[in-house]
């Protein structure tokens, strides 16, 4: 999954993201996602669990098996979780990309509009 993701961000096809709109925690491991389009906004549900669960993953994203940490997550531009300790943008904070996120998204989630 993190190589064919990493493929993709690498290709000479690759055409960057507007940006994410809003996040919405909705339960367990699952998010609403906006993202901004030209004229309007796409919208998807994805269960990260799958992509944080994999035994890939790397301990940089295991952090956010805790519920309460990821109910957390902010969509400004990229998802981010911030501290959970300071709720500061520092060296514990996990942030993902427009375009790793739109990617799981269109691999792993459910439109919800397009």
């Amino acid at each position: 999954m993190w190589k064919a993701l990493e493929t993709h961000l690498n290709s000479p096809n690759f055409v960057p993201e507007k940006g994410i709109l809003k996040a919405e925690y909705i339960e367990e491991y699952i998010l609403e996602i906006w993202f901004e389009e030209d004229k309007d906004v796409s919208i998807y549900r994805l269960d990260f669990f799958p992509i944080l669960s994999t035994e890939d993953s790397g301990k940089a994203f295991k952090p956010l098996l805790d519920k309460e940490w990821f109910s957390q997550v902010v969509g400004r531009n990229n998802l981010t979780w911030f501290d959970p300790d300071s709720g500061d943008y520092n060296e514990n904070a996990i942030d993902i990309s427009a375009e790793a996120t739109k990617w799981f998204c269109k691999k792993y989630g459910i439109v919800v509009k397009t």
